[in-house]
């Protein structure tokens, strides 16, 4: 049986990108980023792992699977074959409207965010001094992307508040996926939870070796 399709909803629009420009005169990319902007990309690093777990979860619950079944379909793929499968089965699989048009809500901030994502993470950071138009700003580079000339490398700018907003979306997405899981399971009658966790934890360091003083031992006044 098909789900009604949701109401029809305004997709987002992809936010934009950074102005194509030559490299300022005067400027240069010291290899150094500041503190605040390591942990504005371990942020983004932690908030996408969870949400590719939180997909992997759902697309256990659409097909059907336990953690041992479902770990073999999705544990090598990255996300775009996951948000293929999600938007694929989920009309098939999901009889509530409202309950659909979430889960698609957050498929297209996903989908939308995924190459700021890729950027930010397999880029080579480091830090524009001396910007003409903004002074000194942290930006990633990659051999990754596309130019017109192979002797051409793509540096992108990403200031405070450019991921900032990145975070506050895949918050967003995050937020909407853990409504969608539960309410997912229950409707299905399907919880692929594990049965049990196994913690790895790395062996305790041994306490420091202390002199143990030892005890006096009294003398006898008897001969």
């Amino acid at each position: 049986m098909i789900a009604p399709k949701p109401a029809k909803r305004q997709k987002r629009k992809a936010p934009p990108k950074p102005q194509i420009v030559s490299k300022p005169l005067g400027s240069h990319m010291e290899p150094r980023v500041s503190m605040l902007q390591e942990r504005l990309i371990g942020h983004i690093v932690i908030v996408w792992a969870r949400i590719e777990a939180m997909l992997q979860d759902i697309i256990w619950l659409l097909f059907g699977m336990d953690l041992a079944e479902g770990r073999l379909i999705t544990a090598r793929l990255d996300v775009r074959p996951k948000l293929a499968m999600v938007e694929a089965l989920a009309p098939r699989r999901i009889m509530d409207a409202a309950l659909l048009a979430t889960l698609l809500d957050a498929v297209d901030i996903i989908r939308l965010r995924h190459g700021d994502r890729n950027f930010i993470v397999h880029g080579s950071w480091g830090t524009i001094v001396r910007h003409p138009m903004t002074g000194d700003v942290p930006a990633a580079m990659s051999l990754r992307e596309k130019t017109e000339t192979p002797d051409q490398i793509v540096v992108e700018t990403f200031p405070r508040g450019r991921m900032r907003e990145i975070i506050s979306d895949l918050e967003e997405a995050q937020t909407l996926l853990r409504r969608v899981s539960p309410a997912l399971g229950t409707l299905l009658g399907r919880h692929p939870e594990p049965d049990h966790e196994v913690v790895n934890n790395p062996p305790a360091r041994p306490a420091p070796h202390s002199r143990s003083k030892r005890p006096r031992q009294r003398k006898s006044s008897h001969p």
